[in-house]
């Protein structure tokens, strides 16, 4: 139509959708979380920077075109749109994916490599597109460089789904922050899995029946539930003293320990095993 009036109101819920999105990002806490080991975070952190930059761009795209001379910019605008789809939703799905992933099979994140290099490459590609595609307003040398960008971003993605796919296999599976990857640990920490304590050791199960947590018996909820809560999570939700339950739980890994092995069975009763052998073959 040529009117102002449309340049004017698309401009204002820009600038308006702008505020909102930072009064979100405000209450959601998510510049100022508490120093938990999260791998998670700086993606979402770097994820609602991209979003702002993207906003930002928008809101100073009619300076932009009174800058240019020209009625409209492609490659300004397609930058705009890829600091919103890569830059805030691909960087928002890898973090998110990479704290419920390995919550819903059982890893702590902590666990887990911190997937620096994914983080890396895609904002670093994210960081290329953006910049060098708007700059071929001004010179053709900027597209070698906008191009190689694709490169970054999906050698990023592509790690983080290598990492992904080896956490649904089970790669990482009950691996804890202690370092304990394999069988039962010598004591019990308020780190360690629920559901892995009573996977690599049954007998812990009636301690945590006794200290208050009747659905342990259920074994869906073992398989499920208990897969993504610590032994400390647990207290809390449950009001139950961490020391008590520490001590108890390490009580069963002591009579773990004490307990013979088939490899500790005395030689004489080796022997006799091995005649009862010999004459019924």
């Amino acid at each position: 139509t040529g009117s102002m009036a449309f340049a004017v109101l698309l401009e204002a819920s820009v600038i308006a959708f702008t505020a909102a999105a930072g009064v979100l990002t405000w209450q959601l806490g998510i510049l100022h979380l508490r120093a938990e080991k999260d791998r998670s975070v700086k993606f979402l952190r770097a994820a609602y920077a991209w979003l702002f930059v993207s906003l930002f761009l928008l809101i100073l795209f009619p300076a932009y075109l009174a800058l240019l001379g020209h009625g409209f910019s492609h490659a300004y605008f397609g930058a705009t749109r890829h600091a919103v789809t890569v830059g805030f939703i691909s960087l928002m799905i890898v973090g998110v994916a990479s704290k419920v992933v390995p919550t819903l099979n059982g890893v702590p994140a902590a666990a887990l490599p911190g997937l620096w290099a994914p983080f890396i490459l895609i904002n670093v590609g994210c960081y290329f597109r953006v910049v060098f595609q708007i700059l071929t307003d001004f010179t053709p040398a900027a597209f070698p460089v906008a191009g190689s960008s694709g490169v970054l971003e999906v050698a990023g993605l592509g790690l983080w789904g290598v990492h992904v796919a080896r956490v649904l296999a089970g790669r990482y599976r009950f691996a804890l922050a202690g370092g304990f990857a394999g069988g039962a640990p010598a004591r019990a920490s308020p780190e360690h899995i629920v559901g892995w304590l009573t996977r690599v050791a049954p007998e812990t199960i009636p301690v945590f029946e006794r200290m208050g947590f009747t659905a342990i018996t259920n074994r869906l909820l073992r398989e499920t539930v208990a897969r993504t809560v610590t032994v400390r999570q647990a207290c809390a939700l449950k009001g139950i003293e961490e020391a008590k339950l520490l001590e108890a739980l390490d009580e069963v890994f002591r009579a773990r320990a004490a307990a013979p092995r088939p490899a500790e069975i005395p030689a004489a009763s080796a022997a006799f095993l091995g005649k009862i052998s010999r004459s019924e073959t």
